[in-house]
């Protein structure tokens, strides 16, 4: 099969519930598919990293494996944070929470396990450079979700995260403030426009106590 009838594939399996058959037509396309294009180009256009790798669900995996080697190639960095479009980031923590960590062989977030193995979420993952270079050195399983693919290579490669908070807001309501180190909320209501409103309220709490 042509790769651009498995690209076609996979969007189509990955928009539906899957049967079990079809869901292991998915992973082994998405396997032959995450090997064609991890090497692809990459390229960094303003603060945007742009990738060849197709833009469908499941294809994240190897799109954050792409992009971590785009980073390590382009890029001088003593630590990584890798986080998603719920998340709300305050940067001025971040950055001196990561100067309390170790700045080699260190892997940080919220934890989770898939079938047994630990990862972390994809709300923020703090890894320090060495730790990027050991995830891409590892083999990756492309059919599995990003944060359990980047888990299971850092597991492979004999590492273990450090549990970091991250307070779930479904609302505006929900907003609070732990403690300074706290740098992650996840921000998940049932609307994206109320998911704005939680955000912009955090944001306002946290720097009225600057």
């Amino acid at each position: 099969m042509a790769l651009g009838a498995a690209t076609r594939l996979l969007r189509l399996l990955g928009s539906e519930r899957r049967s079990t058959v079809a869901s292991g037509v998915r992973d082994r396309l998405v396997r032959r598919a995450g090997a064609r294009y991890c090497g692809g180009r990459a390229r960094t256009v303003g603060d945007i990293i742009e990738t060849d790798v197709p833009e469908t669900y499941a294809m994240v995996s190897t799109k954050l494996f792409a992009t971590l080697t785009h980073v390590l190639r382009t890029e001088e960095f003593d630590y990584l944070f890798r986080t998603n479009s719920s998340t709300y980031v305050d940067r001025r923590r971040l950055v001196e929470q990561a100067g309390t960590r170790p700045r080699t062989g260190y892997w940080g977030g919220f934890e989770g396990q898939h079938d047994g193995v630990p990862f972390t979420s994809g709300t923020g993952t703090l890894l320090s450079r060495d730790v990027v270079l050991r995830a891409v050195e590892q083999q990756w399983d492309w059919a599995a979700i990003d944060d359990v693919a980047l888990g299971s290579a850092l597991h492979a490669a004999g590492l273990r995260p450090e549990p970091l908070g991250r307070p779930v807001i479904t609302g505006a309501h929900e907003v609070v403030d732990p403690g300074p180190e706290v740098f992650m909320w996840r921000c998940k209501g049932v609307d994206r426009r109320d998911d704005v409103q939680t955000m912009t309220t955090l944001h306002e709490l946290l720097r009225s106590t600057d």
